[in-house]
């Protein structure tokens, strides 16, 4: 009843004067034919259900995209083919329990297009514990905003370990948020090291907020000599440093650290 409603609102409306449009229930396949296909809108929220038939989105003015699915099968329709003149944020709400490489198949479904030089929102929350895999996000180097987290449901959610993090701050040095996993819980697993913390000051310095999991008792005096951080760069005065948010949660701090 809600999709036949929903959707017959949007057969209804002034296509042309269209420019938001959120939905929290599925299209009929008329009203999807219509809704990725309205010329003037820029912000855009769906539900995208196992099954369903998409065309390939013509949206030269969308900004801000949010898809709501339960897997990786059907949303990438929407980008073959497809055209995105100015999408600058993309933000995937997950609701299944088995998750692939998602950010893998999303990697190939933008390659092809333009969609990697304007995008600088990039966003994942899934609600189970799942692996990302992060190298498949490095070609997107004008990433301003990443946020890839899931819930700490039978273990902590950012199990990385620190050359990932290394890795991402070469690739993206325009960072100014960073969130790895979700709200950090008081069982960290996570392999983030010294290293990985000044990468991510000397390569990121716009960064402002830092969200992760850490084990304080893995961190150690930073290396180098010096000025020089070796394998990172030189050194950064702190004056400089424009992180004015670290989010560690929970994370048990050892007596003396």
């Amino acid at each position: 009843m809600t999709t036949a409603a929903v959707s017959g609102m949007l057969l209804v409306t002034n296509r042309n004067a269209l420019q938001e449009f959120h939905v929290d229930s599925p299209l009929t396949e008329e009203a999807s034919g219509v809704l990725y296909k309205l010329p003037n809108l820029r912000d855009l929220e769906v539900v995208i259900e196992k099954g369903t038939r998409l065309p390939s989105a013509s949206l030269p003015n969308l900004t801000e995209l949010t898809i709501r699915c339960n897997n990786e099968d059907e949303w990438p329709q929407l980008f073959h083919g497809a055209t995105f003149g100015n999408l600058r944020s993309v933000t995937f709400l997950l609701r299944s329990e088995e998750i692939g490489d998602f950010l893998g198949v999303f990697e190939r479904a933008v390659l092809s297009l333009s969609v990697q030089n304007t995008l600088s929102k990039f966003r994942l929350s899934a609600q189970y514990l799942w692996t990302p895999k992060f190298s498949s996000l490095l070609p997107s180097t004008q990433l301003v905003d990443l946020d890839i987290g899931s819930f700490c449901n039978g273990g902590c959610s950012s199990r990385l370990v620190g050359n990932i993090v290394i890795s991402l701050s070469r690739a993206m040095s325009k960072l100014e948020t960073l969130t790895l996993g979700d709200r950090p819980c008081d069982q960290s697993t996570i392999g983030i090291t010294t290293m990985g913390l000044l990468a991510l000051a000397h390569r990121c310095p716009q960064l402002s907020s830092f969200c992760v999991h850490l084990q304080v008792a893995s961190l150690g005096e930073p290396p180098g000599i010096p000025g020089m951080v070796p394998g990172v760069g030189p050194a950064t005065s702190w004056k400089d440093c424009a992180l004015a948010e670290l989010i560690v949660g929970e994370t048990p701090v050892p007596e003396g650290r």
